[in-house]
């Protein structure tokens, strides 16, 4: 659903004229902490996406992937 979801963020993105809000609205709302002035050109979601800090003036080119782990042995 995740996918589904961020496919029409993408359209989105090319709609209102490649809108890098458009983009990091969608990760802000899976809760991710982004600064200002970013640029993401990767689906960067986790299973942990409150893990992921991104600075302010930072880009993440394609084909990234971010691997995140709370250090929690319950699961």
């Amino acid at each position: 659903m995740k996918d589904l979801s961020y496919f029409a963020t993408k359209v989105k993105y090319i709609l209102y004229g490649r809108s890098d809000e458009v983009v990091i609205k969608y990760f802000k709302k899976m809760k991710m902490d982004i600064g200002a002035n970013c640029h993401i050109f990767s689906f960067i979601m986790t299973t942990e996406p409150y893990l992921i800090h991104i600075g302010d003036n930072t880009t993440i080119s394609s084909d990234v992937q971010f691997i995140t782990h709370d250090n929690c042995i319950s699961k």
